[in-house]
């Protein structure tokens, strides 16, 4: 009688932890597709954003100095392209207001 009480009990408790971890397997799918989603959503958000400030800073790209392998001992043409940026891109713009 005790032998089989024990075979009982376990087998239940066996279906029980089965049902448990389905349903903890099952929910973790279903969480990493929604988180999964959201990411692809604000993947295509933050690409459009992204594609916003490369356009809005392609004539800056385009026009600036070229590298030409010289160091300058005075860093005013650096600071002076820094404060380019600054002043006149759409993105500091957002940035600084």
């Amino acid at each position: 009688m005790k032998f089989d009480l024990v075979n009982i009990l376990a087998l239940l408790s066996l279906v029980a932890t089965l049902i448990i971890i389905y349903n903890l397997v099952r929910d973790y799918i279903t969480e990493k597709k929604r988180i999964s989603d959201i990411g692809k959503q604000t993947n295509d958000i933050e690409e459009s954003e992204y594609k916003k400030i490369l356009n809005a800073t392609y004539w800056l790209e385009h026009e600036r100095q070229r590298n030409q392998g010289e160091h300058f001992e005075d860093e005013s043409i650096y600071l002076n392209r820094a404060q380019t940026i600054r002043t006149k891109t759409s993105f500091f713009s957002l940035i600084n207001n």
